[in-house]
């Protein structure tokens, strides 16, 4: 085998994600685990599922009391979302 060239791992794995088409999909799934970061633990605790498709973040909450405290900052755990993954990933959240 001969050796042409050599690249870093990181740009051998960017192509290979480019290449695979799941790119997105690992996005959506740093999204998902950085929702406890956003919202704090105890709203974490009441969420039961997350989950995100096409820009949208589903969450299923196991309490009215906390999907209704959340409801009015939605806006404000959106950027804060956006803010922690480093980019504008999110555009909706969907409380469920």
């Amino acid at each position: 085998m001969q050796r042409i060239g050599a690249k870093i791992l990181e740009e051998v794995l960017q192509d290979y994600i480019k290449e695979v088409g799941i790119g997105d999909r690992l996005r959506g799934l740093a999204v998902c685990g950085l929702w406890e970061k956003a919202v704090g633990s105890r709203m974490a605790a009441a969420t039961r599922d997350v989950r995100f498709n096409d820009g949208v973040l589903y969450c299923r909450m196991t309490s009215s009391t906390a999907r209704n405290m959340l409801f009015y900052n939605l806006e404000g755990v959106r950027n804060e979302l956006n803010r922690l993954s480093g980019e504008a990933i999110v555009k909706k959240i969907i409380l469920i």
